[in-house]
């Protein structure tokens, strides 16, 4: 047993080298122009430090969503690597290779439960010690390589799926060591550690994504399938007793989940038929890009027309309502496969649409823990074939010498195409462009997030085009028109930017950016009072933008409105400790004001942080006092 244990190590320890060697051209990547920016980039929050942190990450609902550990971790990697996106990459990356580490071991532990048995012979003689180890390997490298999963691993704000699985998979091997207690003995079990390491690693996966509320369903599973503990009187009230604390935690995640979104929860854009159809297909659709990982998107909008009969959704919604049958009809039999089917139904349950929250109908990083029951499956599939294509001498046979060569091509194509899936996500242009390339007529948010890289990039011409774009397939879209303002502005159009700002204030009165975009327009043309009261609107709306307070601190400097402008600038700084040039610009109001006893220390800390201006005033200033 040790033996085959260790094995089992050996054999996750080169799934997790594989991952990691695959996924080496991530760390290369850089920060991309959806969530990244909120996430991490100008998230001042992930600054703060101790009780601050914590408080802050336990209570947020940011993002419309609650997972504290995340918070945590993009802090932890804000402090270690500050804005380089290599460490974030290799963070996520990491995590994924320990996720592929872990599903092997689920494997190898599954195949050793009393319930993964043939319901007729009683065994399953092709899972004996070479055959578990294809079983597990075989599972793991599919986890690990599969180009579905790179959407979660390669992309920073996609933290809390990884974080989420790990805990997940680590509370399921802890429940299963736990489980094999009851089934050994025939008697109720006690809780012993590996149930509340169970139960603790089930707390620490809904702190990083509420996602994991499915757990005690799982576990359930487990016991009725591979535990054949809710068959016996004697261990069954034992193991409805134990989920008892895990249903009170998924109930109480489940409440945090309505409260992120209670304000924010999309309503009426589209029908509950509809979300009810798209939802159906999200069962065979996921399915379908596990067996062909193809035509892989950030973002799947629904159908114009989808229907039960709909061409678009025909097949996929056959293929979930067939396995929602399956696993109906043959959950009497207490088999392998519809414990696996049930499982991968119910961990995709919380991401399948039927309460709308978002604009898309599917994701690829909603099927990152779903897919390992039918990886678990594919895996379990190679086993029996190896077993089967064995020579009666003992040699390699033909039909095994295929078989390897099968399954060395299935990995190499997998790795080949995680490959260029992470080149996809390499910057903020080549993942729109990649979406614009495959859906160019349909989804307005591809255009609006690359013209927004065209214009960091310094090209507000071809920004203008992509929003022209956004614009016409969605006429409503009040950050398009903001953003094609701003676009417009930085090409000298001013009057042309004062309409879409207009347009976007008139579409979302709420929309803090649209005030300060205004504002900064209104302000260049020599209009600052006017701008000032586009600066107030934006503030009372979001007020927590160190540049609102910048830019309202600039208006009043031209009105002369200088101490109130040095409490606009004194407040940015509280704001954003390390922001140089308004600790430059308050050090220049200081001697304005003649308080040089304040400025000079302005001045050094914002030399200090890399702003030349004021490290030459500093120079001049001491050559001065020399002379």
């Amino acid at each position: 047993m040790r033996s085959q244990r260790s094995r089992e190590y050996t054999v996750a320890a080169a799934v997790f080298l594989a991952t990691l060697a695959v996924y080496l051209p991530a760390l290369k990547n850089d920060f991309v122009g959806w969530d990244d920016t909120s996430y991490v980039i100008e998230n001042q929050q992930l600054l703060t430090r101790g009780s601050d942190l914590l408080a802050w990450a336990f209570s947020t609902f940011d993002q419309r969503t609650w997972h504290p550990l995340t918070w945590i971790s993009h802090a932890l990697d804000r402090a270690i690597w500050g804005l380089d996106p290599f460490g974030h990459h290799l963070t996520s990356i990491v995590l994924h290779g320990l996720n592929a580490f872990l599903v092997v071991l689920l494997a190898g532990r599954l195949a050793a439960a009393k319930g993964m048995m043939d319901a007729k012979t009683g065994a399953m003689p092709f899972l004996d010690g070479n055959g578990l180890l294809l079983f597990a390997g075989a599972t793991g490298l599919l986890f690990g390589l599969h180009p579905l999963h790179v959407e979660p691993a390669a992309w920073i704000s996609g933290r809390k799926e990884l974080l989420s699985a790990f805990f997940y998979i680590a509370a399921v091997l802890q429940y299963l060591r736990h489980a094999a207690v009851a089934v050994g003995t025939g008697r109720a079990s006690v809780p012993g550690r590996h149930y509340w390491f169970a139960l603790g690693f089930f707390v620490l996966a809904l702190l990083s994504k509420t996602m994991a509320v499915t757990l005690p369903a799982v576990l359930l599973i487990l016991d009725w399938y591979l535990g054949d503990r809710l068959r016996s009187r004697a261990t069954s009230k034992s193991a409805w007793v134990e989920k008892v604390p895990f249903v009170f935690l998924s109930a109480a995640a489940a409440v945090l989940v309505v409260a992120a979104n209670s304000s924010d929860v999309v309503t009426g854009e589209v029908p509950f038929g509809l979300r009810l159809v798209a939802a159906v297909h999200a069962i065979g659709f996921y399915l379908g890009k596990m067996l062909l990982p193809v035509y892989l998107l950030p973002f799947y909008v629904y159908p114009d027309d989808a229907t039960l009969r709909s061409l678009a959704y025909e097949g996929t919604v056959v293929l979930g309502a067939g396995m929602v049958l399956f696993c109906a009809f043959a959950a009497r039999k207490r088999s392998l496969w519809p414990a696996l089917g049930s499982v991968y139904l119910i961990t995709l349950l919380p991401v399948l649409g039927l309460v709308q929250i978002s604009e898309h109908a599917a994701a690829d990083r909603y099927a990152y823990l779903p897919s390992v029951a039918p990886f678990l499956a594919l895996g379990l599939a190679a086993a029996w074939t190896w077993k089967r294509t064995a020579s009666p001498g003992g040699g390699i046979s033909v039909s095994r010498t295929a078989l390897i060569a099968l399954f060395l091509a299935t990995i190499s194509v997998l790795a080949v195409l995680t490959e260029k899936q992470i080149a996809v996500w390499n910057n903020t242009l080549s993942l729109w462009s990649h979406v614009i390339e495959n859906e160019p007529d349909r989804i307005a948010v591809a255009y609006n997030n690359r013209g927004w890289a065209y214009y960091e990039a310094g090209r507000a011409d071809l920004a203008v085009k992509d929003y022209d774009r956004a614009i016409a397939l969605v006429p409503d879209s009040d950050m398009a028109y903001e953003n094609r303002g701003m676009a417009l502005q930085a090409l000298g159009r001013t009057a042309q930017a004062l309409e879409d700002y207009n347009r976007a204030i008139m579409l979302n009165p709420f929309s803090a950016g649209a005030y300060n975009e205004r504002g900064r327009a209104l302000a260049g043309m020599g209009w600052h009072e006017q701008a000032i009261a586009d600066f107030d609107a934006a503030i009372a709306l979001d007020p927590l933008r160190a540049d609102y307070f910048r830019n309202r601190g600039q208006a009043r400097e031209s009105v002369t409105q200088l101490r109130r402008a040095i409490e606009d600038y004194t407040r940015a700084l509280f704001l954003k400790p390390d922001y140089a040039e308004v600790y430059a610009r308050r050090g220049e109001l200081y001697r304005s004001v003649r308080e040089p006893g304040l400025a000079l220390p302005d001045l050094r800390k914002a030399c200090d942080l890399g702003h030349d201006e004021s490290c030459g005033a500093l120079n001049r200033e001491g050559a001065a006092d020399e002379q």
